[in-house]
């Protein structure tokens, strides 16, 4: 799947990755995902929120070289906020729920998301049941993340 040339080319808001890697975030699974989905990510600026972790920050940089992608590491609190006001899509996995500082900012924004669970519990919605494959399918997830920017 590809982006349209036109809408790609003209918005330079961030794709805004949170990459929150606990028991609670899979940051590294949304990083594998934008491996996959890199070619298609040509004229998208992309930012990873790093939480400060230092493993998150090496695959993002590690991504960024291989595949020549517009990646920015965002390690700090306050460049990860002005950054997030910037987006065009906040992308988050989590397990179970989804809990982070960017998340509520992301919300309080209302910018799009895309915030997918590993084994969402019982009450969940319907929307949140529908992408559980994109929560476990890096492959998914990243067909999933084109389909919404």
């Amino acid at each position: 799947m590809t982006l349209p040339q036109n809408d790609a080319a003209t918005d330079d808001r961030p794709l805004v990755v949170d990459g929150l890697e606990n028991m609670q975030g899979r940051g590294l699974l949304t990083i594998s995902a934008l491996a996959l989905i890199a070619g298609s990510l040509d004229n998208v600026p992309v930012a990873v929120l790093t939480h400060g972790d230092p493993v998150v920050s090496t695959a993002a940089q590690c991504l960024q070289h291989d595949r020549a992608l517009r990646l920015a590491v965002v390690e700090d609190d306050s460049r990860a906020l002005a950054t997030l006001h910037r987006a065009r899509l906040y992308v988050a996995v989590g397990f179970k729920a989804f809990v982070s500082p960017y998340h509520a900012q992301a919300i309080a924004l209302g910018i799009p998301m895309l915030v997918v669970v590993q084994f969402p519990e019982v009450r969940a919605s319907g929307h949140l049941l529908s992408q559980v494959r994109a929560a476990h399918d890096p492959r998914v997830l990243g067909e999933t993340i084109l389909a919404h920017l």
